[in-house]
């Protein structure tokens, strides 16, 4: 069994409207090689999907943003390219599952140990 801390070369899109959880996953994954680029909202995120020449390999979203919620992320992502999984975050631990998109292939309820989040990513980019 492999170390869920050791590191892996996907390419992640991390996506939160707080810079201090946004920078802290950022670090955290950076030293396990994992490589990222991150949004400060799902239009940001968007927009880096659709622009950018790069195979993102899974989407790590907030699910309560201002702009759009990390769910109407996820079907937009779905509707551009169904093979990208999303892992979905939120503080709310009564949180609802039933009517999510396809491509969420997990929730994370914050707060979260990094460990968790590293184990969640390699589990579904594993399988």
């Amino acid at each position: 069994m492999s170390d869920p801390m050791t590191g892996s070369s996907a390419t992640l899109l991390l996506v939160d409207d707080m810079p201090i959880l946004l920078e802290m996953l950022q670090e955290i994954l950076m030293l396990r090689g994992y490589n990222l680029f991150t949004a400060k909202n799902g239009m940001d995120a968007y927009h880096i999907l659709t622009q950018n020449e790069v195979k993102i390999d899974l989407v790590l979203t907030d699910l309560q943003m201002p702009d759009i919620s990390g769910i109407m992320l996820a079907q937009k992502i779905y509707d551009l390219n169904p093979t990208i999984p999303v892992l979905l975050a939120t503080g709310d631990d009564s949180f609802e599952e039933e009517t999510l998109p396809p491509n969420i292939k997990g929730v994370l309820v914050k707060p979260y140990q990094p460990k968790a989040v590293i184990e969640r990513i390699k589990s579904i980019l594993s399988g």
